[in-house]
């Protein structure tokens, strides 16, 4: 899944103000960052759910929005600007995995992004 497509996704859910959360622990996003395994691609980071200040839809489109264009350094040096089609990564600074953004989907009270497990 790009960018892009993620955002496109995220668009969709009715209720902006609802938290996103991914489909694995009560994990939530948290911020982006170059992605350890290939710098030039883009990693959504996470942490485990709070009781509040989770990030809503609404601010995960904009964290998004504001990636496209930016510049990001990656882990051993080097700026790597990334664009609407940059591949996403689910992994927090340092970390590589396998773990790929599939599709989102609008549960009413939250938003989930789906994942799976790439080789």
């Amino acid at each position: 899944m790009t960018i892009q497509e993620l955002i496109d996704d995220l668009q969709k859910v009715d209720d902006k103000k609802n938290t996103v959360y991914f489909d694995f622990c009560s994990q939530v996003p948290t911020g982006v960052s170059s992605w350890r395994g290939i710098y030039a691609e883009l990693a959504i980071e996470y942490k485990e759910s709070e009781y509040d200040g989770n990030m809503t839809v609404e601010e995960c489109i904009t964290m998004l929005k504001e990636s496209i264009g930016a510049e990001f350094c990656g882990w051993k040096g080097g700026e790597y600007v990334m664009h609407e089609d940059t591949q996403l990564h689910v992994a927090n600074p340092g970390r590589v995995g396998g773990t790929i953004p599939t599709h989102v989907t609008d549960e009413g009270w939250c938003a989930i992004i789906h994942t799976k497990y790439e080789d």
